[in-house]
């Protein structure tokens, strides 16, 4: 979604008019006079800082205005895991169920103010040489400034999924987390119809910021992630659980200080 755009008095959207910059008329007046370049230079320099510290201004400004408005999101969609049989695949009973917000109903609830307060959001990715594929978000505002956060993935490739799909997974999984992080949107348990009699979300619940911790820890020890996540009982980090990811960075820790680095 684009939300750079600003509402006119009737409610229809309209794109923000291009202001008009009265440095341009300085430098045209000052084109004949090639001895006032390197003091326009400075100028611009200044006029630039300027402008990117009031384009932040702005940013922070709207973007503490938003925050409260945003939902907090019911975790409907659900991650089921199963157990392995004779050939592999996961077609056995059901071991865990992981509830987490779909970006779509993520993206859907915030919609309405991150337009009234001038956010956009977008994401890219790209393949690293090591095989994994990096999402980055990037929340745009309509000042100027933006927002970027990024997490590595292996390839999601649990149960009987090919290679397009596995791709699309993790494309999936980390526009979602990212989302989550630059937006601060929280999510909370699936209602359960008061059998938990108010149960809470897990205080240690697994954040992008926890997931890139790991992530980064890995590639600073020039670590095997795939063996780490197998020594936990895992396979891909889009399965992993709290307890998981906390063992896997405890083994991966002590691994890295009995091996000096």
């Amino acid at each position: 979604m684009t939300a750079l755009a600003e509402r006119k008095p009737d409610g229809a959207l309209a794109p923000n008019e291009p202001r008009q910059d009265p440095f341009m008329a300085l430098i045209l007046k000052a084109a004949d006079k090639p001895e006032l370049i390197p003091q326009i230079k400075e100028l611009n320099e200044l006029r630039i800082a300027e402008i990117n510290r009031q384009a932040r201004v702005a940013f922070d400004t709207d973007f503490a205005l938003m925050q409260p408005k945003l939902p907090t999101i019911d975790r409907n969609g659900k991650i089921e895991i199963r157990k392995k049989d004779k050939d592999g695949e996961r077609t056995g009973d059901v071991q865990q169920k992981s509830p987490y917000a779909l970006w779509a109903d993520i993206l859907e609830a915030c919609s309405p103010a991150m337009l009234e307060h001038g956010f956009g959001i977008s994401f890219r990715h790209s393949t690293a040489d090591d095989g994994k594929i990096k999402v980055t978000g990037i929340l745009s505002h309509r000042d100027g400034h933006r927002e970027e956060n990024s997490i590595a993935l292996i390839h999601e490739n649990s149960g009987s999924k090919n290679a397009v799909q596995a791709i699309g997974s993790s494309l999936s999984y980390g526009m979602r987390y990212m989302g989550i992080m630059l937006l601060g949107v929280a999510s909370k348990a699936e209602d359960d119809d008061g059998k938990a009699a108010g149960a809470q979300v897990e205080e240690d619940d697994i954040t992008p910021e926890r997931l890139k911790f790991f992530t980064d820890l890995v590639d600073k020890h020039n670590a095997d992630q795939t063996k780490l996540l197998a020594a936990v009982g895992c396979d891909s980090l889009t399965e992993i659980t709290s307890k998981q990811l906390r063992d896997a960075t405890a083994k991966l820790e002590a691994w890295a200080k009995a091996n000096g680095k």
